[in-house]
C-alpha cells in the first residue's frame, strides 16, 4: 500500500501525506459522482443548455481512480481508517452512510422523473420514501446493534476466560515454586545431616557451618536462576558461575580466584539443581585442599562441554595434587559421596579424580538425554 510506504520512509509526514492522498481521493470521487450523476438526471451542471461538461466516460474513469486513490492509501490513513476495524464507530459508519448516500440518490432520481411526478402523487412518493427509508434505517440498526452486543458479549467471555486462566496459572505457579522450595530444602538438610554424622567427634567446626551457609546460597542463587528462566529451564553455565562465586565469597579466607568456561547449556531445572550442586562440592573441596600457584593465589578452574550426548564437568584446583590412584568408592568425605551418588545413581555417569598439572583434576560425566528428562513432577 503506498500509505504504509509513505510512513515506512517518512514518518510522521509520510502519514501527513497518505491522509493527504485519502483527501484528494475523497473529493476526487465526490466530483466524479457529481459529473456521472448528472448523465442520470439529464441536467446541466456549468451550462445553460443541454450538454454535461464531462463525457460519461471520463466521469466513470475518474470515479474509479478516485476509488483506487482511497484505497492505495491504506486502512491507517483518512478516510478509511474511520471505517475500518470492529469498533462501534466504524460499524455504524460502515451501516449508515451507503444506506443515506442510496436513499437521497433514488429519492431524487425518483422525483426527478417526468413519468413518476405525472403519474404520481408527490406527497405520496415523499411518505413512500420516507417509510421506505425509515424501515432500511429500523433494519440497519438492529442488525448492527446485534453484531456489536456480540461482539461486546464475546470480549465479555474472552475477559473472564482469561482472568480464570490467569488465577489458575498463579495458583499453579505458587504450587510448583512451593514444591521446589520444599524439595530443595530437604536436600539441604540430608546434607547438613550427612555432615553433622561425619563429624566422629560430635563437635562442629567453624568451618562446617561455613561449608553448610555455603550451600544454602547455592541454592539461593540456583532459585534466583529458576525465577529469571521462567522456572521452566536453566542456563547451566552461568547458574554454575554464580555458584562457584558464592562458594568463593562464603569460604575462601586467603585469595581464591575461580573461573567458569562452557557454551550456553540450558537444562530443566532439577537437573540443573543436581549439577550446581555437585560443582559446588567439588569447588568446596579445591577451596579448602589447594594451594596457591604462581599467582600467589589458589587456582580453580570448572569447564562444562557437552561432547557425543555427554555433559562433561572438569573442575581443576591448582596445588597439592592428590596422590595418584586415588580410589573415590573408597572415600567417605561427604562431598564426594554426594558427587558419586549423584553422577553414577542418577545420569548413568562416572566420576574420578586423579593429579593433573601440579593439582587436582576432578572429572564428572554425565548422560545429556537423562539430565533433559529430569525435571520436577508437576504439582495440582
Amino acid at each position: 500500500m503506498v500509505g504504509v510506504l509513505l510512513e515506512a520512509m517518512l514518518g510522521e509526514r509520510g502519514r501527513n501525506l497518505g491522509n493527504a492522498a485519502g483527501v484528494l481521493g475523497l473529493v476526487s470521487m465526490v466530483l466524479a459522482t457529481i459529473f456521472a450523476l448528472g448523465y442520470v438526471y439529464g441536467s446541466p451542471l456549468l451550462y445553460g443548455g443541454r450538454a454535461l461538461p464531462i463525457a460519461a466516460t471520463a466521469a466513470l474513469g475518474a470515479l474509479l481512480l478516485s476509488f483506487g486513490t482511497l484505497a492505495a492509501t491504506g486502512r491507517d490513513h483518512w478516510p478509511q481508517r474511520a471505517f475500518v476495524g470492529d469498533s462501534a464507530p466504524a460499524r455504524l459508519l460502515r451501516a449508515f452512510v451507503p444506506l443515506i448516500v442510496l436513499v437521497v440518490i433514488m429519492s431524487s432520481i425518483g422525483d426527478d422523473i417526468e413519468g413518476v411526478r405525472a403519474h404520481v402523487n408527490r406527497a405520496l412518493l415523499s411518505s413512500a420514501v420516507a417509510v421506505v427509508f425509515a424501515v432500511l434505517a429500523v433494519l440497519m440498526v438492529a442488525r448492527t446493534a446485534r453484531s456489536i452486543g456480540e461482539t461486546i458479549d464475546s470480549a465479555h467471555l474472552a475477559q473472564q476466560r482469561a482472568e480464570r486462566a490467569r488465577a489458575e496459572l498463579a495458583e499453579n505457579l505458587s504450587n510448583e515454586i512451593a514444591h521446589r522450595v520444599k524439595n530443595n530444602l530437604a536436600m539441604v538438610a540430608g546434607l547438613l545431616q550427612m555432615q553433622i554424622a561425619n563429624r566422629s567427634d560430635g563437635k562442629i567446626e567453624v568451618s562446617v557451618l561455613r561449608e553448610a551457609v555455603a550451600r544454602i546460597r547455592a541454592f539461593a542463587v540456583l532459585h534466583e536462576r529458576m525465577y529469571d528462566a521462567g522456572a521452566e529451564v536453566v542456563e547451566l553455565t552461568d547458574a554454575v558461575r554464580r555458584v562457584a562465586e558464592v562458594s568463593r565469597e562464603a569460604l575462601a579466607e586467603a585469595g581464591v580466584e575461580i573461573s567458569v568456561v562452557g557454551e550456553r547449556l540450558l537444562y530443566p531445572t532439577k537437573a540443573a539443581a543436581n549439577v550446581c550442586l555437585m560443582v559446588n562440592e567439588l569447588v568446596t573441596n579445591g577451596i579448602k585442599y589447594g594451594r596457591a600457584g604462581a599467582g600467589g593465589a589458589v587456582q580453580i578452574e570448572v569447564t562444562l562441554a557437552r561432547q557425543k550426548r555427554k555433559l562433561h564437568i572438569t573442575v581443576w584446583s591448582s596445588g597439592n595434587p592428590i596422590p595418584p590412584g586415588f580410589d573415590v568408592s573408597a572415600q567417605r568425605t561427604m562431598g564426594l559421596q554426594v558427587v558419586t551418588g549423584i553422577a553414577t545413581t542418577q545420569y548413568s555417569g562416572s566420576f574420578s579424580i586423579r593429579p593433573h598439572h601440579g593439582g587436582t583434576l576432578a572429572t564428572v560425566v554425565l548422560d545429556d538425554g537423562e539430565l533433559r528428562q529430569d525435571a520436577y513432577a508437576a504439582t495440582a
